[in-house]
């Protein structure tokens, strides 16, 4: 039987159909054992047709052309659509498992790191409401988001879009969601995103990015299997080791938040509509 990475590896080429029936037919095997495999397969999929529906492969890049695939992507990627397509294991796990983000706290702890939130992002998001329930680690969580997404050595840009690639192979529509947004605030244009989204080319970063990219990509996918070359690649193209661990750092960041968001089905925050993109 397949390992799970195997079938995450071979994901990609799974939905489109370039696998012989034999490979096809190890991996439904798979699929019907491990709900995490399915959850991370039903998560690329429906990222995938949410950016591709619709929308002619040599469309040129237009004003109403961005409109349509965003609203592809926001009604695919709201918390309202989430609660409305549950996955499988969502659904078979009833109400009773959902978790309540934390509104308004009379813990001064909870209050201060929400008003630096605020400064930072323009309103709290539900990921850190609900680390709220713990002020402790809430604290710690938000310094380290701090330190990591607005400060450090590589740009902006290719830390949300690791984030952006690892929670879409993690199938973590909340931070797909999220970090879209923040690529479009950067000014990256929908056409490339919806080429990244479909196919993780990261075209709108320099070679060097594009290395690390590759490298915490495969760290999150494979552990065990990084193949060395990866690691090579990215210091030939100029990264240094300080370079490697600070993306690396945002990888294992986003796939813990991906972990804690789908396990206790957090949702979107309804204000984002009117939010212009966030560091998450």
């Amino acid at each position: 039987m397949l390992k799970c990475n195997e079938v995450t590896a071979l994901a990609s080429d799974w939905l489109d159909s370039e696998l012989t029936f034999t490979e096809r037919m190890r991996i439904q095997v798979h699929l019907l054992m491990c709900r995490h495999c399915r959850n991370f397969v039903d998560g690329m999929a429906a990222t995938r047709n949410a950016v591709r529906a619709g929308i002619p492969e040599e469309a040129p890049y237009t004003a109403d052309l961005e409109t349509r695939i965003q609203n592809r992507l926001d009604q695919r990627l709201t918390g309202e659509a989430i609660r409305a397509e549950p996955s499988q294991a969502h659904a078979s796990a009833g109400n009773d498992r959902v978790f309540q983000p934390v509104g308004d706290s009379d813990d001064a702890r909870v209050q201060a790191v929400f008003a630096d939130i605020r400064d930072h992002e323009g309103y709290v998001p539900n990921l850190f409401r609900s680390y709220a329930h713990n002020p402790e680690q809430l604290e710690q969580v938000w310094g380290r988001v701090r330190s990591l997404m607005f400060g450090g050595r590589l740009s902006a840009t290719l830390k949300n879009a690791i984030a952006t690639l690892i929670s879409q192979d993690n199938g973590c529509d909340y931070c797909v969601y999220h970090h879209h947004r923040m690529l479009c605030r950067l000014g990256i244009n929908t056409n490339t995103l919806k080429r990244f989204l479909a196919t993780a080319q990261a075209d709108f970063l320099d070679e060097r990015e594009q290395a690390l990219l590759r490298l915490v990509r495969e760290a999150n996918r494979n552990p065990h299997q990084v193949p060395p070359e990866l690691l090579e690649e990215a210091r030939a193209a100029g990264a240094d080791d300080d370079n490697i661990i600070e993306a690396m750092s945002v990888m294992e960041l986003y796939a813990g938040f991906n972990r804690l968001l789908d396990s206790f089905r957090i949702p979107i925050e309804s204000e984002f509509a009117d939010a212009q993109g966030s560091s998450l």
